[in-house]
């Protein structure tokens, strides 16, 4: 079995899993967090994902550009955005997915995910890590108030 296998094998029999990341048959990392948190952590935390095998529950353009930044190797995703593919077609990340969304969206699915909005006009994986780290500050002091 391939990494990339055994990772979607692992995603799809552990519903509370969010990522998992395979390397030379180990599992490197998995969490149950939801949206980019996993991966924004591994970033603040300076870990990657070098070479990793991943399955992912949702990728949109901002969990594309954290893949980028954590060194994902190769990606599957059950649900991924049309937005996603130029991100990880650019960087020589070869993916496979389960359904296409032409966006992600908030969790009330009322509009564009916040996290997807702060993407929109970036190209480059460290400008939107910049993005996302200040796009989650902006929403946390709004929680706070």
């Amino acid at each position: 079995m391939t990494d990339i296998e055994k990772a979607k094998k692992m995603l799809k029999e552990n519903p509370d899993y969010t990522i998992i990341s395979v390397k030379n048959g180990e599992t490197v990392f998995c969490s149950y967090e939801k949206g980019i948190r996993p991966m924004i952590k591994l970033i603040r935390n300076g870990k990657n994902l070098k070479g990793t095998s991943t399955a992912d529950r949702i990728t949109g353009r901002a969990a594309a550009f954290l893949s980028v930044k954590t060194g994902i190797k190769e990606l599957y995703s059950e649900v991924i955005s049309k937005k996603a593919f130029e991100i990880l077609k650019n960087y020589n990340i070869d993916f496979s997915y389960g359904i296409v969304s032409e966006n992600i969206l908030n969790n009330d699915k009322t509009d564009i995910c916040p996290m997807e909005k702060a993407t929109l006009d970036i190209s480059d994986p460290d400008k939107a890590y910049e993005a996302l780290e200040n796009t989650i500050n902006i929403l946390m002091n709004k929680k706070d108030v």
